[in-house]
């Protein structure tokens, strides 16, 4: 999906530009899998034309044609959004508007939209951000991406970068207006026989926060969406660079997955999901797809609630 945010009421110097899109969407367009691309009458000419260059013309890519502004969705929600948007405004980067915003709640919508229209008649749907290749570890993102694509997991399956604790989620409006992530909306996939419940559960959310003034993206929203019915999701760890990489297994960014979703889980007194991440990461050892040295694995070890007193065995940073 890309609209040339440029465009809208709301757009500002920090909106990203085509020319940023034209170089960050390679990595994705260059997928030769079946893909549904959403654009405008401005986009659409050189994302196919890259597309085109890339893979070859084509019968794998579907174009939806159609302006973010025309869709019910972007129409009746912009101005509640963006009346919210002036009264608590709170910059982090001057991209982030209320078109920013409902262009990021789009990609259920989008979704959704693909698997009413069948085109592929796909078991399960991955959404992948247009330019997402700019933050996930390009020296492996074409083989990582076609092996995700290749092998789908159950359910909604979404990576966790940080665990909000209880009192972050009861604080909703400040760690929302703040920006906090939890998880990544970069890369995530539905399995199709739960995109009507994921699409409910996620506009729920959605007119949830935006009746008590708050958003700011759609990680947020998918975040508190897990945490409303978590037996939706099959969750997976790292960081925004291994968004791709760590799909199946914990392969890079181990660090970041005992700083910040580990330890935090531990200190919230969620011992079981401190326990089950933390056996992922011995997995992801014992099955070859993460080297470690012995000291790491016995830090890691540590950490299991089994274990006497893990807290404190590492100090963890601020992530926002």
């Amino acid at each position: 999906m890309y609209f040339n945010l440029k465009d809208l009421p709301d757009a500002t110097t920090g909106t990203r530009s085509p020319e940023f899109y034209l170089k960050a969407g390679r990595g994705t367009l260059a997928l030769d899998s079946p893909m549904v691309i959403f654009c405008d009458a401005t986009t659409r000419p050189w994302i196919q034309s890259l597309r085109d260059e890339l893979i070859g013309p084509n019968e794998k890519t579907i174009y939806v044609e159609r302006s973010l502004v025309e869709y019910d969705f972007y129409k009746i929600n912009w101005p509640i959004a963006n009346d919210n948007w002036i009264k608590h405004k709170q910059p982090i980067e001057g991209r982030c508007t209320a078109s920013y915003y409902l262009t990021c709640m789009f990609k259920i919508h989008a979704l959704k939209i693909a698997q009413e229209r069948a085109d592929f008649k796909a078991t399960h749907y991955f959404w992948v951000d247009f330019g997402c290749s700019h933050v996930a570890y390009s020296e492996t993102f074409h083989a990582d991406a076609l092996r995700m694509i290749a092998s789908p997991r159950s359910k909604v399956t979404v990576q966790m970068i940080r665990y909000w604790d209880s009192s972050e989620r009861e604080n909703l409006f400040d760690n929302v207006k703040a920006g906090m992530c939890g998880l990544a909306g970069t890369v995530f996939s539905v399995e199709k026989t739960y995109m009507a419940r994921l699409y409910t559960l996620m506009m729920g959310v959605f007119y949830d926060l935006l009746f008590k003034e708050i958003g700011h993206t759609d990680e947020q929203v998918m975040l508190l969406a897990y945490y409303r019915s978590p037996q939706m999701f099959n969750l997976y760890y790292g960081d925004y660079y291994s968004v791709i990489s760590n799909y199946h297994y914990i392969v890079r960014d181990w660090h970041s997955v005992i700083y910040f979703i580990i330890k935090r889980a531990y200190n919230d007194g969620n011992l079981t999901f401190t326990d089950s991440t933390t056996q992922e990461l011995i997995n992801s050892v014992n099955e070859g797809h993460l080297n470690l040295n012995d000291n790491d694995l016995t830090l890691i070890k540590s950490l299991l609630p089994s274990n006497p007193s893990p807290k404190g065995v590492l100090n963890f940073g601020t992530r926002r």
